[in-house]
């Protein structure tokens, strides 16, 4: 009997390609870690340091309490999307294992691909919205692990 580990991904895409992609990863047990603002903080500079690196260019992104949403575009073809997410998880997880040593990723992630015509405003808004949707913050005020760094393309 096979075991699959992390949800399967789609047959029909090559996730070396360039494209769009809204990413969610979550804290195992779906622990609230990010409720901390300087484990929240942790994350929001690796999501950007990637970005600055030129891994992809970061179209919005929020550190929940429990979770991370990224949208992203990988600025080169050949580095698949697993391996992006891997680097992210691992470096974040090495420093906020400083912080709290009991820190762990859930494994895999999920992705959707973002198709083209589809209204990749919309995506970025709901990312963005995330945090009032869930209570943390009044719907006009600024969620300060979120943030929009890319004009998307």
């Amino acid at each position: 009997m096979r075991i699959i580990r992390t949800p399967p991904r789609l047959e029909n895409v090559d996730y070396r390609q360039i494209r769009t992609y809204l990413v969610t990863f979550c804290v195992a047990w779906r622990g609230r870690a990010f409720a901390d603002p300087v484990l929240a903080s942790i994350a929001c500079r690796w999501i950007e340091h990637f970005r600055n690196s030129g891994f992809y260019w970061l179209y919005g992104y929020v550190v929940m309490h429990d979770h991370i949403h990224i949208v992203i575009r990988p600025q080169r073809a050949g580095t698949h999307l697993s391996k992006i997410v891997a680097m992210l998880k691992s470096a974040s997880m090495v420093e906020i294992r400083r912080h709290l040593l009991r820190f762990k990723w859930q494994r895999g992630y999920h992705e959707r691909v973002v198709r083209e015509g589809e209204d990749l405003r919309s995506m970025i808004d709901y990312v963005l919205q995330n945090p009032a949707r869930a209570g943390l913050i009044p719907a006009d005020q600024l969620y300060p692990f979120a943030g929009v760094i890319d004009a998307w393309r």
